[in-house]
């Protein structure tokens, strides 16, 4: 299978999926709950300790995202406490359209498919990626 068809989705390690896609033809990227980059998460938990000095691998998707011209879905939940919405909400903002961001109001970090992610993330795979 050439690489043009694939789609990415990534849930557990969006920078990977992030740097790849920004690297690959791909045809569609899907993330949920990702993050500008893994100093802005370790900064926002750990607020008194040089977390940016501290971390080797920074896993900066801010920094990546722009390049990538598949359709984009973000899906993420206002009630996440591991990686708060507003991490979700930066990456989406440096990214180019075509790009949607759904916002589950009762989900946290690892029950958005009690909240219909699998079904939006579906949807979105089989649409043309426009909302």
């Amino acid at each position: 299978m050439p690489i043009e068809s694939l789609c990415g989705a990534s849930r557990w390690v969006p920078a990977v999926a992030t740097a790849l896609a920004a690297e690959s033809a791909i045809q569609k990227l899907v993330l949920e709950a990702p993050y500008s980059s893994m100093a802005d998460v370790a900064a926002f938990h750990f607020r008194y300790a040089p977390v940016r000095w501290l971390l080797r691998d920074q896993f900066r998707s801010d920094l990546r995202i722009a390049q990538i011209a598949a359709p984009l879905l973000i899906m993420h939940g206002d009630r996440d406490r591991t990686i708060p919405v507003r991490f979700g909400e930066r990456l989406f903002d440096l990214a180019h359209e075509p790009k949607q961001l759904v916002r589950f109001p009762e989900g946290g970090h690892d029950d958005l498919a009690a909240y219909g992610a699998m079904e939006t993330g579906l949807k979105f795979l089989r649409s043309g990626g426009h909302r």
